[in-house]
């Protein structure tokens, strides 16, 4: 379920040059990751998933930055389902078994990338379809990849954001890192028989970049709310990373911390 009421604010600054990856994605970090180009579906075909089923894999976007005098490049990927015997793409999955997206971080010039680091099979979204995925900027010097998630069950409509960085362990090692989930949007409208009673949180994030603290920016959500069918006047909450957690914590009184 993609939500209409989900709005980001996540514009890029400093060294940050985007370039469209269908026509300059490195093909030999994708032939490596994921097989063989099929020309017919113009993907590459792999397979992966809960269910290990074959998805459609293509570049979104390939952004190349500057983080701490080095200059690296950032490929999101992402697949949905495909039948291979009838060439349909997407909206065949179950309903807990998400699509796959790729992040990769790799020095070097697209003909010869060095990886960095990867996760080239993450499963994300729901019916087989990744979500929508964009690089953003969450710190003066940190990047990553911001996603929106969500799926209706029982009546229940839910979404959230998921946000994955470059991040560094004690080995010096670089490695993908999940900064945790922040629920966004929550509608129980079609389990609620009297639509006067219905609750609906709608939520508009932005991440704000000033005040950073360990490195990364606040998100600043702005919550709209109705509760058993009255409308309150809008909450807003501030999301900061925590080092402790080591991802973005949920202040106290959030509306959506259980969902």
């Amino acid at each position: 379920m993609k939500s209409p009421y989900i709005l980001i604010a996540a514009g890029l600054l400093g060294a940050a040059g985007t370039v469209y990856a269908g026509v300059d994605a490195p093909h030999s970090l994708m032939r490596r990751a994921y097989g063989t180009y099929n020309s017919q579906l113009k993907c590459w075909i792999t397979k992966g998933g809960q269910l290990n089923r074959p998805h459609c894999m293509k570049p979104v976007s390939l952004d190349k930055v500057t983080v701490d005098g080095r200059k690296l490049s950032f490929l999101l990927v992402s697949g949905d389902e495909v039948d291979l015997s009838t060439r349909s793409v997407g909206g065949m999955g179950a309903h807990m078994s998400g699509g796959l997206v790729g992040m990769f971080v790799y020095s070097g010039p697209d003909s010869s990338p060095r990886i960095i680091a990867q996760e080239p099979k993450k499963e994300l979204g729901s019916y087989g379809d990744s979500p929508k995925g964009k690089f953003v900027r969450l710190g003066p010097d940190r990047y990553g990849w911001q996603f929106e998630n969500g799926f209706t069950g029982q009546g229940y409509t839910d979404s959230w954001l998921n946000f994955y960085t470059l991040q560094k362990n004690g080995m010096s090692q670089h490695f993908i890192h999940s900064l945790g989930n922040i629920p966004i949007y929550h509608d129980d409208s079609g389990a609620i028989e009297d639509e006067n009673l219905v609750t609906v949180y709608a939520g508009k994030a932005t991440i704000v970049k000033s005040d950073a603290r360990d490195g990364f920016y606040p998100i600043h959500v702005t919550m709209d709310r109705q509760v058993k069918g009255k409308k309150l006047s809008p909450q807003h909450y501030e999301i900061r990373y925590s080092y402790g957690k080591g991802e973005y914590a949920l202040p106290a009184g959030y509306p959506l911390e259980e969902q």
